[in-house]
């Protein structure tokens, strides 16, 4: 099978990594005849969509949602702003469970702004906790999810961009709670 010109619509290096591995096993399963089915790679690889992966929520103002939660997957993330919003400084709304490594997750995004929050789970941090633990003095701190919206919603400029990392809760909770902060559009 000669596959030539993939493209993926998922953002991230990552990403190029999985779309590979998963090529190679399909060929792999066709090869042993273990798959019968025709694959179409390019529909598949053009139409597959992942929900809080570098997602791009909104537009303006820009706001992108990812679900890293641990050193590793903030360190991905980190390298992929670079690489898709370089040009955009970053307002990081943060929160995470109890059982995360939140001291070596931090360090790995370079942010202007950095607001800490709670989401609504029994294992999620206290804001005030999250600064403590990792020796932040200059970040903001929040109450509750909506709360830090509306205050990256102040601080936002053009030259920035919103981003909600640190938990699958967290950002489940701010999709939920975008339009009532920042009104309707895209």
């Amino acid at each position: 099978t000669k596959l030539r010109n993939l493209k993926i619509q998922l953002k991230g290096d990552f990403q190029i990594e999985n779309a590979a591995l998963a090529i190679m096993t399909t060929l792999c399963l066709k090869r042993e005849r273990l798959l019968k089915k025709e694959i179409n790679f390019k529909e598949g690889l053009i139409s597959t969509f992942l929900e809080a992966r570098l997602e791009v929520v909104r537009k303006d103002p820009l706001i992108v949602v990812d679900v890293a939660h641990n050193p590793s997957s903030f360190s991905s993330l980190g390298r992929n702003l670079k690489i898709y919003f370089s040009k955009k400084r970053i307002i990081l709304i943060f929160g995470a469970s109890k059982d995360k490594d939140i001291k070596n997750m931090l360090n790995k995004i370079d942010f202007e702004y950095l607001i800490l929050t709670r989401f609504e789970n029994p294992r999620a941090y206290l804001a005030c906790e999250i600064g403590k633990r990792c020796k932040i003095k200059d970040a903001f701190v929040t109450n509750d999810v909506e709360e830090s919206l509306r205050l990256a919603k102040k601080l936002y400029r053009r030259d920035y961009l919103v981003l909600i990392s640190g938990s699958l809760f967290l950002v489940s909770e701010a999709k939920q709670k975008i339009k009532k902060v920042f009104g309707n559009g895209v």
